[in-house]
């Protein structure tokens, strides 16, 4: 029972995701993270989302290449940060596209011309970050953060898994646009 930009977890639990932006999902090793990020997964797909997927680990979800595009799932950190990369600029292009539209007016968003939203999932972003250097976490993190800060209007979200979202890998400024949070098991 998802609606357009809903995505329901139960009857009582609804994710609003045109006006909440961005997930964070914490919990301990068979918590049941990837559970709940199967299951994002599979709404987004049903409400004609496209799916970017990071899986540093090379676990769970890097089977999804086998399903979408093998350019949309990736798992090194070179093919992490590109995805990224391309992300921050499709947010960047579209914006230049709303200005650009006949009906391009104040307080509009990606929906309104006719875009379908973008999923950045992103599992266990902790493992990224500790397998990545001083560069390359500077790098992937400016992306991450243009992309959190910039992405509701655009249609481009992301969902970050974490065991533990400490302030050393996930940043204030990113936690806190973070509208979506789901505690999975003892924390």
């Amino acid at each position: 029972n998802n609606e357009g930009d809903k995505i329901a977890f139960s009857n009582d639990l609804v994710w609003n995701y045109r006006k909440q932006p961005h997930g964070l999902v914490t919990g301990v090793t068979g918590g049941g993270k990837t559970f709940i990020l199967f299951w994002i997964i599979r709404n987004v797909l049903a409400n004609n989302g496209e799916l970017k997927v990071l899986d540093p680990k090379c676990d769970n979800l890097d089977y999804l290449k086998n399903i979408l595009s093998p350019k949309d799932v990736a798992s090194s950190k070179g093919n992490i940060i590109r995805i990224l990369r391309e992300c921050a600029q499709l947010i960047n292009d579209r914006n230049i596209g709303f200005q650009s539209h006949y009906a391009y007016s104040q307080g509009k968003d990606y929906k309104d011309y006719g875009y379908n939203p973008v999923f950045i999932i992103f599992d266990e972003v902790t493992a990224f970050f500790a397998s990545c250097d001083s560069k390359e976490s500077k790098e992937a993190n400016g992306y991450l953060q243009e992309v959190i800060m910039k992405g509701r209007s655009a249609g481009v979200f992301v969902v970050l898994t974490t065991q533990r979202a400490d302030a050393d890998v996930i940043s204030g400024k990113i936690r806190d646009q973070l509208g979506l949070r789901v505690a999975m098991g003892g924390l």
